[in-house]
């Protein structure tokens, strides 16, 4: 057998984040709903900084533009994608629950009505 240190290593990936759910679902089992919500706010709020500073490097900030406009460029925008991802959090906070359920249900319906061949 021919010897390949990616395959070799790439094995070990299953088991590592196999452990890594069982240590995130112990912490979410006694931290629950508090635990959860952090991680979402930190997630999307990282997501919205990277993409509005993507979106800006690539199509805002010109090619030769100086230091200190690139600074304040990135400065302003992710003033702004922190702005946007709190407004997005309190979004959720509001409507997540009902639109997730809305969801779920119309789901179950067609699920049902694809059984039943309605």
């Amino acid at each position: 057998m021919v010897e390949n240190p990616i395959y070799d290593f790439t094995r070990k990936i299953p088991e590592q984040l196999g452990l890594s759910a069982v240590i995130f679902g112990l912490i979410l089992c006694f931290f629950g709903s508090q635990l959860l919500m952090h991680f979402f706010k930190s997630a999307l709020t990282i997501g919205v900084l990277i993409a509005t500073n993507l979106y800006a490097y690539n199509l805002y900030i010109s090619v030769d533009a100086s230091v200190p406009v690139i600074i304040f460029s990135i400065i302003a925008v992710s003033g702004l994608s922190f702005a946007l991802s709190q407004f997005m959090i309190e979004f959720t906070k509001k409507w997540a629950i009902l639109l997730i359920s809305t969801w779920l249900g119309i789901i179950l319906v067609l699920t049902i009505f694809k059984l039943l061949k309605i």
